[in-house]
């Protein structure tokens, strides 16, 4: 005689077959939440910190003056709080996953150390390369310095803090949970090229983009993705992005991405005379050819200056723990 099984064990054997389905949905072998989902969970967060900030500025009615737009005060202002909005989210992100803040690109180790400082001069000196190319073109003249030293220093410090907050936000918003998570799921330089095209059309809207600007500015992501591979964190990244905007608004007080800002080192020109494509035309230098070749260089330059790759970096069990 054969025993028969009963309705429970049928019932326990059909959910043996179909729960490992349904877990494969949600769940890699490891336990672990996959990558999309995670990535989902993130954008909810986000949207529903960003809605409620939205509704609490509508409701104090307050609206900059249309001079005020591309101050340093205006711009540090607005990336502190753009900052916190990406920050909140990683942070909840973070205890959900049981993993230190730091593994998505900020770690309280290495903040303004040697490798920032490191960025803040190849930020710099690109962008000044830049200019020569474009000098030597004809394309751009450098003008005459157009502050008092008082004012020069004032200016310097206050679009330094500025431009501090830019590099910050932007970089944590295209380079950081959001890079982490999806090259954990597409791997590194998928996510890097999908990301870096979001970040060529979060710039669409400025006044006078154009396409080669465009290009541009996804060279730029393809640039600090390089430079987060190599380095292992955020920290070069920002401190090139800070020091490339800074020298392009306040030190030469050419425009960046179209915007012209208030209290600019240097008074340039450039001439009409010459094509847009040279001169960058209604961007600025970073609609000129010679930006994305100076893009270009940089990638093989980064490559070249670091040589292993160190991100995603590793996490100890330890860090998890204490997280």
């Amino acid at each position: 005689m054969i025993d028969q099984p009963t309705d429970s064990e049928l019932a326990a054997h059909a959910d043996a077959n179909i729960q490992p389905a349904f877990h494969k949905i949600f769940l890699r072998p490891s336990g672990e939440l996959r990558a999309g989902w995670r990535l989902l969970i993130f954008i909810v967060i986000f949207i529903v910190f960003a809605k409620l900030a939205n509704l609490g500025l509508k409701a104090t009615g307050y609206k900059p003056p249309k001079e005020f737009e591309f101050s340093p005060t205006f711009v540090t202002l607005g990336r502190i709080f753009t900052f916190l909005l990406i920050a909140l989210p990683t942070y909840i992100m973070s205890k959900i996953e049981r993993k230190p803040m730091g593994v998505y690109g900020l770690p309280a180790r290495g903040a303004f150390g040697k490798k920032f400082w490191e960025g803040a001069l190849w930020g710099f000196g690109s962008l000044s390369v830049l200019l020569v190319l474009m000098r030597l073109s004809g394309a751009f003249y450098f003008g005459s310095v157009a502050l008092s030293p008082k004012d020069a220093l004032y200016y310097a410090f206050a679009w330094g803090v500025a431009f501090l907050m830019v590099g910050l936000f932007e970089e944590y918003l295209f380079r950081g949970y959001v890079q982490y998570t999806l090259a954990d799921g597409i791997g590194f330089w998928p996510a890097c090229i999908a990301l870096s095209l979001l970040f060529a059309w979060a710039h669409k809207s400025n006044p006078g983009e154009t396409w080669l600007g465009l290009v541009d500015v996804f060279l730029a992501g393809i640039v600090l993705g390089a430079m987060l591979l190599r380095t292992g964190n955020l920290w070069f990244p920002v401190g090139f992005h800070l020091a490339w905007d800074w020298a392009e608004s306040y030190f030469y007080g050419v425009a960046d991405s179209g915007m012209q800002a208030h209290g600019a080192l240097l008074h340039p020109s450039i001439p009409t005379s010459r094509p847009w494509w040279l001169t960058g035309g209604t961007v600025g230098p970073e609609g000129s050819i010679f930006s994305c070749i100076t893009e270009i260089l940089l990638i093989v330059f980064i490559l070249w200056r670091f040589r292993e790759n160190r991100y995603p970096p590793q996490v100890q069990p330890a860090l998890v723990t204490a997280a």
